[in-house]
């Protein structure tokens, strides 16, 4: 009996420790929280002038002196980032399509090391000096935009000055000759062994040409005055000792004009029913010249012959095109056929393109 009793007390003792001891008191969540949520994530660092990222170049201008046409030039602008906290290349910019430019790697540079921007230019079909920037965008509050900017001259192989033989204004009977010289590059050994004409419209001569360190030719273009009335399209053929380019065609564009011009040569109509526009018809001598009619081929517009005199006394003829009140809405492609009496340009061809569009509607007035 004894022994139950002092087991009794033995048992009752955590109970009343317990009791003594209540457990802490936890604050109720708030109604609609989780009730395991996460510890909150810590602040975003705050860039500071002490601590923000700082970007240096090595340096910020290139040259490429003179290069030759055709290939790409490179160049990597390398930079540090000084600052105590991750530089970012926000976007790299060019100043024009010819230049490439992008961030080498990688667009996020750590405190202390280093990146660079690669820039190409194309120099094809682009001889001659040239200036291009491109901008950096960075995420350092005292160099936002950074511009980088890089010279080059562009060498051709060959030289043709002007690029192209022009004969316009060139009056039916008339002769007319022009020259264009065909140069190598400096200290290069160069020469034009042979010019032709490619379909006969043009007589072509040629001359060994020295310029300086250059060496080339003189090509002489003569166009005869026998040629009918109308467009001039030929190309001069030069073979030349150059490995790059053996061969060389230089255009030869121009017009053999009449008695009579009709200006502009195509129209173009864009507007509203009513819109309309003018062709200038002259003739010289103006004396016994007649516009006689002047229709369409497609009637999407309108042609009318227009009669006047200056305060000479000479009599000035125009065409009128206009948009057609009964026409739809959309793109207007037509010609117009005008008629003279000129025996030998009895007839003229002008295209009309544009489009009709509704017309605009004034507000009522109050």
């Amino acid at each position: 009996m004894k022994r139950l009793f002092v087991g009794f007390v033995l048992m009752t003792i955590p109970i009343i420790a317990t009791a003594q001891n209540p457990a802490p008191q936890v604050a109720p969540a708030p109604q609609g929280a989780a009730v395991n949520a996460a510890p909150p994530a810590p602040a975003a660092t705050i860039i500071t002038p002490a601590n923000a990222p700082k970007i240096k170049f090595t340096s910020v201008k290139w040259n490429f002196g003179k290069v030759s046409e055709g290939p790409e030039v490179k160049k990597l602008f390398r930079f540090t980032n000084l600052g105590k906290s991750p530089l970012r290349i926000e976007r790299v910019q060019p100043s024009c399509g010819c230049t490439g430019a992008e961030a080498e790697g990688r667009n996020e540079i750590p405190p202390g090391e280093m990146g660079a921007i690669r820039v190409t230019y194309n120099t094809k079909d682009r001889p001659g000096h040239a200036i291009k920037t491109v901008t950096v965008v960075t995420n350092d509050p005292m160099n936002q935009n950074v511009v980088l900017t890089f010279e080059v001259d562009v060498v051709r192989d060959i030289e043709i000055m002007p690029a192209q033989a022009s004969f316009y204004g060139v009056k039916k009977g008339q002769s007319r000759d022009l020259q264009v010289k065909v140069l190598g590059k400096e200290n290069i050994p160069f020469g034009v062994l042979s010019a032709r004409s490619s379909n006969g419209t043009v007589a072509v001569t040629m001359a060994a040409l020295r310029e300086g360190a250059r060496r080339g030719a003189t090509i002489g273009v003569s166009l005869p005055g026998d040629k009918p009335i109308g467009t001039i399209n030929d190309e001069i053929i030069l073979a030349t000792s150059s490995k790059n380019k053996p061969e060389v065609r230089i255009p030869v564009i121009g017009e053999i004009v009449g008695r009579v011009q009709v200006y502009p040569k195509q129209a173009y109509l864009n507007g509203p029913t009513g819109q309309s526009t003018l062709l200038q018809v002259t003739a010289d001598p103006a004396e016994g010249f007649k516009v006689r009619n002047a229709k369409t081929t497609k009637h999407k517009v309108n042609a009318k012959v227009k009669k006047s005199a200056t305060p000479e006394g000479k009599t000035t003829w125009q065409v009128e095109i206009s948009v057609p009140w009964l026409s739809k809405e959309g793109p207007i492609e037509d010609e117009v056929v005008i008629t003279t009496n000129d025996p030998e340009q009895p007839t003229f061809k002008i295209p009309v393109n544009g489009s009709k569009t509704k017309p605009v509607l004034k507000p009522p007035k109050s």
